[in-house]
């Protein structure tokens, strides 16, 4: 959920509720949980025509089925986040095309790593339809306390997005783990509602 506050400020939290099946030749087992939830506060720093970038701050909570997590791992649950967010148009016509890019620094409170995230993106919007194509890191500061969570991933994404009207958009899409170091590798599939209000 995303609201402006103001032209410059805005407020927003996220809430993931996730299923995990993790298969190994000796077993398989299925969990179901809330996995992250997040409040950021975000300040535009400009917006041109044509580009647009804002600063963000987050309070952030995980449990161990936040992605990246391994199940082994104690995990300290709450942390902080500042981000700087960058957007611009690449092409106009004959349809739209942009970019995005992120970077910030999660602090971790407890025992497990700090992360380096950088993110990107670019879309593709031609009429109604959306296709994102993403990629996505956490990379570990590795201060983490032994037996607490220390990886890094990079993953990629692919999502399509109907705009089926002016308040509803709904989106499908799938990711691949990329890379990875203390953690397994995985794949996974996504599907959701947009609205706005």
């Amino acid at each position: 959920m995303e609201y402006g506050l103001t032209r410059r400020w805005m407020a927003a939290g996220k809430l993931v509720y996730s299923t995990a099946i993790t298969q190994t030749p000796d077993f398989s087992t299925t969990r179901s949980a809330i996995g992250e939830a997040n409040f950021q506060i975000q300040r535009q720093v400009f917006h041109k025509e044509h580009s647009a970038a804002a600063v963000q701050i987050a309070g952030l909570w995980s449990s161990s089925l936040e992605d990246g997590s391994r199940a082994d791992a104690l995990s300290s649950n709450w942390g902080g986040e500042i981000r700087a967010l960058y957007g611009r148009d690449i092409v106009l016509k004959p349809f739209k095309i942009f970019s995005t890019i992120e970077a910030g620094y999660q602090r971790r409170f407890g025992g497990d790593s700090d992360r380096i995230r950088i993110d990107g993106s670019i879309g593709i919007e031609p009429g109604r339809w959306l296709l994102l194509v993403e990629l996505q890191s956490m990379l570990s500061v590795r201060n983490n306390e032994f037996g607490f969570q220390d990886f890094d991933l990079v993953k990629g994404q692919t999502s399509i997005v109907w705009n089926a009207s002016k308040r509803w958009s709904f989106i499908v899409g799938a990711r691949k783990d990329l890379a990875a170091r203390n953690y397994s590798p995985g794949t996974g599939v996504f599907v959701g509602v947009w609205s706005k209000f």
